[in-house]
């Protein structure tokens, strides 16, 4: 597990991955009072331990913002309603 602290983009040679899987998100607290962003990403279907989670990140109310940034860049159809009224459905619908 790590927190991340800075969002910056990279200039790496990646690729799509070719596997699915799911992850799930909550807001942790840290030591001296801050929130912290927590996501966790589980194995996919065909993994020894399906639904264990496989990395965990936190993030920093400044990396978020560098993240929610880079979302935007890379999505710029998407807005903060749209995903405000997904999660509250997920949540409603108990995911």
């Amino acid at each position: 597990m790590v927190r991340i602290q800075k969002v910056t983009k990279g200039a790496s040679d990646v690729q799509p991955h070719r596997t699915d899987s799911s992850c799930t998100f909550q807001t942790v607290i840290g030591e001296e009072g801050e929130a912290l962003l927590h996501i966790a990403t589980y194995g996919s279907a065909g993994r020894a331990m399906p639904g264990k989670a496989s990395q965990q990140i936190q993030f920093t109310e400044s990396a978020a913002r560098d993240l929610l940034d880079a979302i935007h860049l890379a999505f710029p159809r998407l807005s903060a309603a749209d995903s405000s009224k997904q999660v509250v459905q997920d949540t409603a619908a108990g995911e």
